[in-house]
């Protein structure tokens, strides 16, 4: 089940980061968390989402705002250790729970947002210094919890930008933010062989993903792709706020169930 269910959820995630430029750690964790160690799943959508950006970075790559996304990843290099401290040392089900509280925020912030057409809102652009701040916010979340984008998506739907600049932005900050944060779990120990190979079988579906959200986002509505998108979210976190137990098992122990299955079945022929 896990074989099926890991390339469907990043493939669905991957559409959705795709067509509104954020949303692949928020929709692939939100699902995962109830089948996999919430760990391990992070460690999974950290990894498969990488390969799968550069691509779509490469399309909008001469509308990146490259000195503004710098200044935002040095906030995030900031946060970032103290989000994997907490990552490290916070019981698993405080971490779904705080998720959860995190998707559900977010995800009402979002659809209230949507009140207000865009033509009419102003331009809110801001200094250097709220650039770092979301960048800081962004590296602890990332740490954490993997959900890294939203302050930084928030901060960029402000500026003065078209939605391909702040597309690009966002791609491009959630490609360099997720692997600072891979290489911050690799030093932790967090990147088994098994958590491995699960991200590599969810690579191919993320880039087929993110294809079909570009392609999606250029003839979808994206005003009520998002609506949706946030609705589904607020369901599912509140879920993940009022869960009593947080005892799915690892990769390591579903694979070892599944090994003795065969065994048993194998012996009793």
């Amino acid at each position: 089940m896990i074989l099926l269910l890991i390339p469907l959820v990043i493939l669905v995630a991957a559409t959705v980061q795709g067509t509104i430029g954020f949303g692949f750690a928020i929709v692939s964790l939100s699902i995962l968390s109830y089948f996999l160690d919430f760990r391990e799943a992070s460690v999974i959508v950290a990894l498969s989402v990488m390969a799968s950006l550069v691509s779509a970075i490469w399309a909008y790559w001469g509308e990146l705002k490259l000195t503004t996304l710098m200044i935002c990843l040095g906030g995030t290099l900031l946060g970032l250790p103290f989000g994997l401290y907490v990552f490290n040392v916070v019981d698993e089900i405080w971490l779904i729970r705080g998720t959860g509280v995190l998707i559900f925020l977010l995800s009402a912030e979002g659809l209230w947002s949507m009140r207000v057409p865009l033509e009419t809102q102003h331009d809110l652009r801001t200094s250097w210094h709220w650039t770092v701040i979301a960048g800081v916010v962004s590296g602890l979340l990332t740490g954490a919890v993997g959900m890294g984008g939203p302050p930084v998506a928030a901060y960029a739907a402000r500026q003065s930008w078209s939605p391909r600049e702040i597309k690009v932005f966002l791609l491009a900050f959630t490609f360099l933010s997720a692997s600072l944060r891979a290489g911050g779990l690799a030093a932790e120990g967090w990147i088994t062989f098994s958590v491995l190979a699960y991200a590599l079988l969810a690579i191919p579906f993320a880039l087929l993903g993110i294809f079909l959200g570009l392609r999606v986002s250029h003839n979808i509505d994206a005003r009520l792709f998002r609506g949706l998108t946030m609705g589904a979210l607020l369901l599912l976190s509140l879920g993940m706020i009022f869960r009593t137990s947080a005892h799915e098992p690892t990769i390591e122990q579903e694979t070892a169930t599944t090994v003795e299955h065969v065994d048993f079945l194998t012996d009793r022929h």
